[in-house]
């Protein structure tokens, strides 16, 4: 008997696992997508530390970097708002916080060079 019902019960897990692994597979879109929700969360989460770090220079090097990570989240998932967040406040902090002061320090005989890097820091914003 038992290698009858084992014999019965055999397809149906067979079915069961294929049906699993089908719901897997059709459903990779959206298990991607919810990681790239969750870790671009968390990383528009931890902003805060861009603006409160005490060596600029560092945060400089490094935010070109997290905004690229930010943009290809936001390829993945474009209506996440944290990421959505994240990257406006990204932006903006590099752009005011960086690129527009490299222009104000310019001298008047590099009017040209000023003029580029505020035009840069307006399309970064």
């Amino acid at each position: 008997m038992r290698g009858i019902s084992g014999s019965r019960r055999a397809p149906r897990v067979r079915h069961l696992l294929a049906a699993g692994l089908g719901v897997l597979v059709l459903s990779g879109c959206s298990l991607r997508r919810f990681a790239v929700d969750r870790v671009g969360s968390a990383l528009a989460s931890g902003g805060a530390g861009w603006a409160e770090d005490d060596d600029p220079e560092l945060v400089a090097q490094a935010l070109p970097f997290a905004l690229k990570t930010f943009e290809s989240l936001l390829a993945e998932s474009p209506r996440n708002p944290d990421l959505l967040l994240g990257a406006c406040r990204g932006f903006l902090l590099y752009a005011r916080g960086f690129v527009e002061p490299q222009a104000e320090a310019l001298p008047p005989a590099e009017f040209a060079r000023a003029t580029a890097l505020r035009e840069r820091a307006l399309r970064l914003d």
